[in-house]
């Protein structure tokens, strides 16, 4: 179970359909959040889920530390509207901060969307509307000094992009749901519950240095292999 619905609202009606139907028929769920385990049993209460985190790709830090800081924020990833990009900049705009340099760097859904985003974008904001490369993606990275994710959290469970994002030498940000919640209980994460709250958050993280000591050992225990692990002993 990757998320709570479908982040697409066509069809929702038949999709909640199914999704009950899996959750009443299937032998075992899998979810990369506890949130998702109460989440499904509110819907069955008789679900068999079990919680592991989302699967790393690598524990190792593949960040150039030797790059020179640019911006103080990166969003990053496929630019689609349930992502709260618009959002998180049109607030910006209506409460005139203007005091971050932040780095959008992913391809947007659709010009509509990319152009809504951009109408509300400052001087101090930089959108790259392009599909970010392994390599581009390092680059940015290693240029700023938090990831911050804007997620509407109505839908959202887990993130791919956050599991490759924690691998990376830097703050992550992110809405207090989820796996987010999760990381947040290890120290690994940081969470907000309104834009209202995110700024001063993100304002004492610009000033701080970052740390990657509590992230090894955990990185570790959530690989693909160690996954494959857990199923094997859940399902044999």
């Amino acid at each position: 179970m990757h998320n709570k619905v479908s982040h697409s609202k066509t069809n929702i009606g038949l999709k909640t359909k199914i999704f009950k139907r899996l959750l009443q028929k299937a032998d075992c769920i899998f979810t990369h959040s506890k949130e998702g385990i109460v989440y499904g049993k509110n819907i069955y209460d008789n679900a068999k889920i079990m919680y592991f985190p989302h699967p790393v790709s690598s524990a190792e830090f593949t960040v150039n530390s030797e790059t020179v800081i640019k911006y103080d924020i990166l969003i990053w990833g496929m630019m689609t509207p349930y992502k709260g990009v618009l959002e998180f900049v049109e607030y910006m705009q209506k409460k005139s901060i203007y005091n971050f340099k932040i780095l959008i760097a992913g391809k947007f859904i659709s010009e509509n969307y990319f152009n809504s985003v951009k109408a509300f974008a400052s001087d101090n904001i930089t959108i790259i509307n392009e599909f970010v490369e392994k390599n581009e993606l390092l680059e940015y990275v290693s240029a700023s000094k938090i990831i911050l994710f804007t997620y509407d959290n109505s839908s959202v469970l887990s993130s791919g992009v956050l599991a490759d994002s924690i691998t990376f030498n830097a703050h992550i940000v992110g809405p207090n749901t989820g796996s987010f919640t999760d990381l947040a209980a290890e120290g690994i994460v940081h969470t907000y519950n309104s834009f209202d709250n995110l700024f001063p958050i993100l304002t004492k993280l610009k000033e701080e240095s970052y740390s990657s000591d509590n992230k090894i050992s955990y990185l570790k225990s959530i690989t693909w292999s160690s996954y494959g692990q857990f199923i094997n002993d859940k399902l044999f």
